[in-house]
C-alpha cells in the first residue's frame, strides 16, 4: 500500500474524504485490470490467432491504466467515475456483441457493480449516469439476443419467457444497485462535506494559532530582551558574590525562555510548511566550535560533564545550506544530551563523504554517556509535546518539541535522523543531509563502516569545559 500511496501521491490530500475516494478509484481500477489480464490469459490459451475480441481487451486495459494513472496529477472524481463506467460498459457490450452471447455474457455482473462504484466515488449524479448507461447496454444486448434467437424479432423476444426473465433480472439488479448507490453516496458525501468543513475549521484555527504565536513571541521577546540586556549590564557592575550569582541566574533563565520561544515559533512555522530554506555559504567548522563553546560556557561550575568536538579531516570548511536550521538541530540535540547526562561526556562529531556529483553527504553525531532511552520508548521520542517522563515532578524540564522539531527540519531538508541508545549507557543521535560544497577539495570517499569507525575514534577530540 505504501508503494501505491507513493505512486498516486496520496500524501498530497489533507481530507480523509479525498483519500477514501482516491483509494476507491485505485482499487476499482486495479480490480478491473486484473479481470482484463485474466481474460487476456484465457483468450491466448483458447484462440490460436488474434482477433477483434483480443484487441478490445488490450485497448480497454490500456485505457484503464491511463485513466487510473491520470489521478496522480488531478483529483476530479467525476472524470474517474464516468470514465470507468464508459470503459466497462463498452467492454461488456462489445464483448457480448462480438461473441454473440447477448444477455448470456459472463461480463454482465460488472454492470451493477459500476453503478455502486460510480456513486461512491463521485456522488448520486454519477450513479444515475451509470444506471442509464448500463440500462442502455442491457437494452442493446436484449435486442441482439431477441433478433439472433429463435424469437426473431424484439416483440417476440419479450414473449420468450427465458429471455424476458434475464432482461427483468438485469433491470432489477441495475435499479437496485442504483438505489443502493444513491443512498450510500448521499450518506457518504454528507460525511465528506462535514469532514471538509472540519478540515477548513482546523486550518483556520492553525492560521489563527500561528498569528497568535507570532504576535505573542514579539510581545514577550521585547521585554525579555530588555531583561537579558539589563542583567548582563548589571553583572558588569561592582557586585558581591551573592548578587553576581543572582544576576547570572536571571541571565540564564532569560536565555532559556528565549530558546523556548524560538523553539515554539520554529516548530509552528515548520509544522505549517511556512518556512523556506535559505541556501548560503557558511563555515561548518566555526558553527560547530561556537555551539560547543556556548554550551560549555553554560555548564554549572560543579558539573561533571565534559563536552568534546571532533571534526573529520575530509569535512570541508565551507558548505552551502541553511545554516540557521542546521544550527537549530545541532543546538537542540546538544542541549538534550547535556540535560540527560548527569556526569560523563557529550561529544559532537562531524563526518561525511564527498560524492561523485560534487556534493557532500554530511553526517553529524551527538553522543552522550547519559541515562539512555529504553527500546520501547524510541518510537515515541519524536512525537510533539511528548516526554518520556510526563510527571509534574520529573527531573528534566522541557516543552517536548525539540526532537520533533529536529526531525521536521531534517526531513524538510531531504535528510534523515535516527538514534541508537542503550538504557543506562547513553545515546547517539545522528542525522545526514546532502549539501553542495563551496570549496570543492578532492576527498577520498569512504563507506559508512569507515565513517562509524572514525566517529568511534575520539583520540582527536577538542575538549571544552567551563573553568571552575
Amino acid at each position: 500500500m505504501r508503494l501505491i500511496d507513493k505512486i498516486f501521491r496520496i500524501q498530497r490530500f489533507d481530507r480523509s474524504s479525498d483519500i477514501v475516494r482516491m483509494k476507491a478509484i485505485i482499487v476499482a481500477g486495479i480490480a478491473y485490470l486484473l479481470v482484463m489480464l485474466g481474460s487476456i490469459a484465457v483468450y491466448l490459451k483458447a484462440f490460436d490467432s488474434w482477433n477483434h475480441y483480443g484487441t478490445l481487451i488490450a485497448v480497454s486495459t490500456v485505457l484503464t491504466c491511463l485513466l487510473v494513472l491520470s489521478f496522480r496529477y488531478h483529483h476530479k472524481y467525476q472524470i474517474g467515475a464516468i470514465g470507468l463506467s464508459m470503459i466497462i460498459s463498452a467492454v461488456v457490450f462489445a464483448g457480448a456483441y462480438l461473441g454473440s452471447s447477448g444477455l448470456n455474457s459472463a461480463l454482465l455482473p460488472l454492470l451493477p457493480l459500476i453503478i455502486v462504484v460510480s456513486g461512491f466515488i463521485s456522488g448520486w449524479k454519477s450513479a444515475l449516469f451509470a444506471t442509464c448507461l448500463t440500462l442502455s447496454v442491457v437494452g442493446a444486448l436484449f435486442w441482439q439476443t431477441a433478433t439472433t434467437s429463435g424469437a426473431g424479432t424484439l416483440l417476440a423476444g419479450l414473449g420468450d419467457i427465458v429471455i424476458f426473465n434475464k432482461l427483468l433480472q438485469l433491470i432489477l439488479a441495475c435499479l437496485m444497485a442504483c438505489l443502493i448507490s444513491v443512498s450510500l453516496s448521499l450518506s457518504m458525501h454528507r460525511l465528506f462535506e462535514r469532514d471538509s468543513k472540519n478540515v477548513d475549521k482546523i486550518q483556520q484555527v492553525e492560521r489563527q494559532r500561528t498569528a497568535f504565536l507570532s504576535s505573542l513571541s514579539h510581545e514577550i521577546r521585547t521585554p525579555l530582551n530588555g531583561i537579558v540586556g539589563m542583567s548582563k549590564l548589571l553583572a558588569k557592575t561592582d557586585l558581591d558574590s551573592r548578587q553576581r550569582q543572582y544576576a547570572e541566574i536571571v541571565t540564564k533563565c532569560s536565555d532559556d525562555l528565549m530558546e523556548v520561544m524560538a523553539t515554539v515559533m520554529e516548530f509552528s512555522q515548520v509544522n505549517n510548511q511556512r518556512i523556506a530554506l535559505k541556501s548560503e555559504r557558511f563555515d561548518i567548522h566555526k558553527l560547530a566550535h561556537d555551539l560547543v563553546q556556548r554550551h560549555a560556557a553554560r555548564l554549572d561550575h560543579k558539573s561533571d560533564v565534559i563536552i568534546g568536538l571532533h571534526i573529520a579531516p575530509q569535512v570541508p570548511q565551507f558548505l552551502v545550506a541553511d545554516s540557521k536550521r542546521i544550527e537549530i538541530v545541532v543546538n537542540h540535540l546538544l542541549r538534550n544530551a547535556i540535560h540527560f547526562t548527569p556526569s560523563g561526556s557529550v561529544n559532537l562529531l562531524l563526518d561525511g563523504v564527498m560524492e561523485d556529483s560534487g556534493v557532500f553527504r554530511l553526517s553529524v553525531y551527538i553522543r552522550d554517556t547519559g541515562v539512555g532511552i529504553r527500546q520501547e520508548d524510541l518510537r515515541e521520542i519524536y512525537r510533539p509535546f511528548h516526554q518520556l517522563d510526563n510527571r509534574l515532578t520529573r527531573e528534566h524540564e522541557g516543552t517536548g518539541l525539540g526532537l520533533s522539531l529536529c526531525k521536521e527540519i531534517i526531513e524538510f531538508m531531504n535528510g534523515r535522523i535516527d538514534v541508537v541508545s542503550e538504557f543506562g549507557v547513553g545515546s547517539t543521535f545522528f542525522f545526514e543531509i546532502v549539501v553542495p560544497v563551496k570549496d570543492r577539495r578532492k576527498n577520498n570517499p569512504d563507506d559508512v563502516a569507515e565513517q562509524i569507525a572514525r566517529a568511534d575514534d575520539l583520540s582527536n577530540v577538542a575538549v571544552f569545559r567551563k573553568a571552575g
